[in-house]
């Protein structure tokens, strides 16, 4: 509360010196020069904004400023935090942080690698006989490759599994754009959350346990999606 007031102070002070200065320029004519104690005259509301400025900043980029002004935001980007890395099994397999799946990606990959092997063979030197046998293992690797991409070759256990996790998604995707979701939280839960100390005020700078119905959303959530991480990379 107290850095809250100070840095609604400093704004306020920041505007009034502005307002100040302004009024004072134009109903006054000075020919004040800065640095010349002589013919220097006022301008102490200069002064003002400009130290309010510098603690405006500090107050910013320290995250006082928000640690007042919304002193639960921290816990919450903690929860969000744990969704980030309970995806982080599956992240270099969906496009999460990417355009495109691994898998393409690999695919598109392994294409080009083929090309330029293709591209190679007529300026190697090669007879037209070791040219032909070497065309034809080339088509013979572009055939496997496109086969091995084809979920025709998927076995009905591994369908299962994907389907599964699949349906697991999809619920968790339900559940989660419902208010309600994950419910009340227990007695014990409740106990566990408040007795984290603030804030900053320890070792630990921000409290881990959600403490509001929203970071508790994305922390029920994050355990969800820990579970189905590992069931997908065990398939």
């Amino acid at each position: 509360m107290i850095v809250g007031a100070l840095f609604i102070a400093c704004l306020l002070l920041i505007i009034g010196s502005i307002f100040l200065g302004q009024r004072i320029a134009r109903r006054e004519k000075t020919d004040a020069v800065f640095g010349n104690p002589e013919r220097a005259a006022g301008g102490w509301y200069w002064i003002i904004a400009g130290v309010c400025s510098l603690l405006l900043l500090w107050f910013y980029f320290s995250w006082d400023a928000a640690r007042s002004f919304f002193p639960r935001a921290a816990n919450e980007l903690c929860q969000v935090a744990k969704v980030s890395y309970a995806i982080n099994p599956t992240r270099s397999i969906f496009p999460i942080d990417s355009r495109v799946l691994k898998g393409t990606y690999m695919l598109e990959r392994d294409s080009a690698q083929i090309a330029r092997l293709e591209n190679g063979i007529y300026k190697s030197g090669f007879n037209d006989k070791e040219e032909k046998k070497l065309l034809e293992i080339i088509s013979e690797l572009r055939v496997t490759l496109i086969a091995l991409t084809s979920s025709e070759h998927l076995t009905p256990d591994t369908i299962f599994a994907l389907n599964k996790v699949s349906a697991d998604i999809d619920r968790l995707t339900t559940q989660f754009s419902d208010p309600s979701y994950p419910g009340e939280p227990t007695s014990e839960e409740l106990a566990a959350a408040n007795a984290q100390p603030g804030w900053g005020e320890v070792g630990i700078e921000i409290p881990v346990l959600p403490i509001t119905k929203r970071g508790r959303k994305f922390d029920f959530a994050s355990r969800t999606i820990s579970a189905i991480s590992a069931e997908f990379v065990k398939i």
